[in-house]
């Protein structure tokens, strides 16, 4: 009996402890989800625990880094003032703008390169068989599950209207430019006014 009072006891000194390092900031409080996972995997505990424990549990793992992208915005940002931003880390700023020098070297490195692979696929295609080549090359980036049904849906069925008189000529440089500048309206804006439905779609998921 001692011993389930124990250990009923620690497990609510977890809970507390969680929240209390996250009103404080503590940096070691971001993996204070994996504390919670033998929390909602003992199905002796009460249902109840253990759906406490995976939602606490879930709401940790997508904040941290939802914290880090903010603050990274926030502290580049010329209007908002960086004292007035959180730093979720314990590591200063100079660090912070290191590794996203070199996170953004990488990624241009490995847009550079899937780039050229697209454009040596593309060689000596028609017109018609280079839009199925870019709606896959598009796909590379998208991660989202929601995003990507969203470029299916929406994206796809544009694209196979694009220029279809030309779908059996072979593609020419001009004709690569016009569907990309296509492409660029598509994603942003299609007057120069107002987003696109599609821009909303994208940052509304």
């Amino acid at each position: 009996m001692l011993f389930k009072f124990n250990s009923l006891y620690n497990q609510l000194k977890l809970f507390n402890e969680i929240n209390s390092n996250a009103k404080r900031g503590y940096w070691s409080f971001h993996y204070a989800s994996y504390l919670l996972v033998p929390q909602y995997l003992d199905h002796k505990n009460p249902i109840e625990q253990r759906k406490i424990a995976i939602d606490i549990a879930n709401q940790l793992k997508y904040q941290f880094p939802f914290d880090i992208a903010r603050y990274t915005v926030h502290y580049n940002s010329p209007i908002l003032k960086h004292e007035d931003t959180y730093n979720p880390t314990n590591i200063g700023n100079e660090v912070i703008d290191i590794i996203k020098k070199i996170e953004s070297k990488q990624l241009w490195y490995n847009y550079n390169y899937q780039a050229r692979i697209f454009v040596k696929q593309i060689k000596n295609l028609n017109y018609g068989d280079f839009k199925q080549s870019l709606k896959k090359y598009l796909l590379i980036y998208v991660h989202n599950h929601k995003s990507l049904a969203i470029v299916n849906s929406k994206i796809y069925q544009k694209i196979d209207q694009l220029y279809i008189d030309y779908n059996q000529s072979t593609i020419t440089l001009d004709l690569i430019m016009r569907t990309c500048r296509r492409l660029v309206e598509l994603f942003t804006t299609e007057d120069s006014q107002e987003p696109s439905p599609l821009f909303i779609l994208l940052t509304t998921q």
